[in-house]
C-alpha cells in the first residue's frame, strides 16, 4: 500500500502545478476607471462591429449608385474560327465578261476589339433621386453607429456601476459579519460572567448566520457582475475588473427643456429616422421616374479583322467608331411601375410615421431621465444622512452596551440598522450614476462629458 502511495505522487504534484498555474493565469485583475471600461467596450463589442460593417456596407451602395450618373465604359474582344468554307465567287453576264469574275475569299480567322461608352442624359430624376437616397441611408448608417456607441456605452456604465455595489455591498456584509463576530465573542464573556444569558449567546449567533450568508450572496453577486462586465467590455470571463470610481454626486441644475430640444437636434437614433424618412422619400420620386423616357449617348469603337462595316471584308485590322443617342419608354407594362411607386410611397410614409413616433419617445425618454437622475441624487443625500444617524445610534448603543445598560436585541437592531443604511446609500449612488448614464444615451454622448447638463 506504501509503494502504490508514493507512486501516485507524481501525479498529485503534475495536477496540483497543472492547477496552480491555471489558477494563476485565470487571474487576470484589472483596476479601471469608467471611462477607461467605456474605451474598451467601443474597442471590443462585437455587435458594435457587426453595427460598423453595416455602416460600410451602407456607404459603399452609395458610392455605387453614385457611379451611375457619370459615363461608364466597356470593352470586349472575340476571336471565332470558321470551318473550312469555300470563297464567294461571282461570275459576271457575258457583257461583263471584260471585267473578270469577282471573288471573295472566306475568312477563317476573325477578330473584334471594341469599347463602349455610354452617359444617361435623361431620367426623369429616377438617377438622381437614386443617389440622393443612398447618401441619406450612409449618413442614416452612421448614425446608427453613432446611436449603437451609446448603447454601449451605456451598457458598459450600467455594468460597471453594478460591479462598484456589488463590491462594496460585500465590504458592508464583511464589516458586518466582523461587527457580530466581535459582538458574539463579547457576549460569550458576558455570559460566562453571568451578564448575559443563554438565549442572548443564541440570538448573536442566529445573526452571524444571517450576516454570513449574506456575504456569501454578495461575493456571488460580485462574480456575476465581473461576468457581465468582462461580456461587455470583451474580456476572458475569468478576468476580474475592479472598480476605482466613487460615484460622486454632481448638483449641477438640468433643464429638461433644453435637453429635450439637444436630443431632438443631436441625438442619434433621431438623426438616424430623419435621414431614413428622408431617403425613402428620395426613394419613392425615383420610381415616379418610371413614367418618363431614359435618354443617353452611346459611343462605339470597333477594331475588327475583318471589320464588318467595311465591305468587302480584307482580312486586315481596320476601326471604325460610332455615336448616336438611345432613348427608351416604356409605354404600357400593366401597372408595375405604379405598384413600384405605391410601395415607395408607402415606405416613406411609414417612416415619417415611425421618426414622429421616435421624437416623442426621445422626449419622453429625456424628460424621464432627467426626473430619475434627480431623485436618485436626492434619495442619495438622504442616504447618506441616514448613514450617519445609523452610525451614531449604532455607536451609542455598543456604548451603552459596554456599560452594561443596553440588551442584546437593542445591539442587533443598531447594527442591522447601520448596515441596512450603508447599503441603500451605495444602491442610491448607483442609481444616480447609471440614471445618469442614461440621460447621456439620449443625448448620444459616449465620452463622460465635462458638465452633466451638457
Amino acid at each position: 500500500m506504501r509503494t502504490n502511495r508514493f507512486n501516485r505522487l507524481p501525479w498529485t504534484l503534475a495536477a496540483f502545478v497543472l492547477c496552480g498555474g491555471l489558477s494563476a493565469r485565470a487571474q487576470n485583475i484589472q483596476t479601471l476607471s469608467v471611462d477607461e471600461v467605456v474605451s474598451m467596450s467601443l474597442a471590443n463589442n462585437h455587435d458594435l462591429k457587426a453595427t460598423r460593417h453595416g455602416s460600410e456596407i451602407s456607404i459603399a451602395a452609395d458610392h455605387e449608385v453614385r457611379g451611375a450618373l457619370l459615363p461608364s465604359v466597356s470593352a470586349s474582344g472575340s476571336y471565332t474560327r470558321l470551318s473550312d468554307i469555300p470563297s464567294f465567287e461571282l461570275t459576271l453576264p457575258a457583257e461583263f465578261a471584260s471585267l473578270g469574275d469577282f471573288s471573295v475569299p472566306s475568312i477563317r480567322n476573325r477578330y473584334d476589339f471594341s469599347v463602349r461608352v455610354d452617359q444617361p442624359l435623361f431620367s426623369g430624376g429616377r438617377l438622381l433621386n437614386q443617389k440622393r437616397s443612398a447618401g441619406l441611408l450612409a449618413d442614416a448608417s452612421v448614425e446608427s453607429v453613432n446611436a449603437a456607441e451609446a448603447e454601449v456605452a451605456y451598457a458598459a456604465r450600467a455594468a460597471y456601476w453594478n460591479v462598484y455595489q456589488a463590491e462594496a455591498s460585500l465590504e458592508v456584509s464583511e464589516a458586518a459579519q466582523r461587527s457580530v463576530e466581535a459582538q458574539l465573542a463579547a457576549t460569550i464573556t458576558r455570559r460566562e460572567q453571568g451578564a448575559a444569558l443563554r438565549s442572548d449567546v443564541l440570538t448573536v449567533q442566529a445573526r452571524l448566520g444571517e450576516v454570513k450568508l449574506d456575504v456569501l450572496e454578495a461575493r456571488n453577486a460580485v462574480k456575476v457582475a465581473h461576468l457581465k462586465l468582462n461580456e461587455i467590455v470583451g474580456l476572458p470571463m475569468d478576468d476580474e475588473i475592479h472598480t476605482i470610481e466613487s460615484a460622486p454626486l454632481d448638483w449641477s441644475n438640468l433643464d429638461p427643456a433644453s435637453l429635450t430640444q439637444t436630443a431632438l437636434d443631436d441625438d442619434p437614433s433621431v438623426q438616424a429616422a430623419r435621414l431614413n424618412a428622408d431617403a425613402l422619400d428620395a426613394s419613392a420620386r425615383a420610381e415616379r421616374a418610371g413614367w418618363l423616357p431614359q435618354i443617353g449617348i452611346v459611343a462605339i469603337y470597333q477594331y475588327a479583322r475583318p471589320n464588318q462595316y467595311i465591305f468587302p471584308l480584307e482580312d486586315t485590322f481596320k476601326g471604325t467608331w460610332q455615336a448616336g443617342l438611345s432613348a427608351t419608354w416604356q409605354l404600357w407594362n400593366w401597372g408595375q411601375t405604379k405598384g413600384r411607386y405605391d410601395q415607395a410611397r408607402a415606405r416613406a410614409a411609414q417612416a415619417n410615421e415611425r421618426l414622429v413616433s421616435e421624437e416623442r419617445s426621445t422626449q419622453f425618454a429625456v424628460r424621464e431621465a432627467v426626473m430619475n437622475v434627480e431623485h436618485a441624487r436626492l434619495a442619495t443625500s438622504v442616504a447618506e444622512q441616514n448613514v450617519r444617524r445609523a452610525e451614531s445610534s449604532f455607536a451609542e448603543v455598543k456604548r451603552r452596551m459596554d456599560l452594561g445598560a443596553a440588551v442584546t436585541a437593542e445591539v442587533l437592531d443598531a447594527e442591522l440598522a447601520d448596515r441596512t443604511a450603508r447599503l441603500r446609500e451605495v444602491q442610491a449612488r448607483v442609481r444616480y450614476q447609471i440614471a445618469l448614464a442614461a440621460l447621456w444615451r439620449e443625448l448620444g454622448i459616449t465620452n463622460t462629458p465635462q458638465e452633466p447638463n451638457r
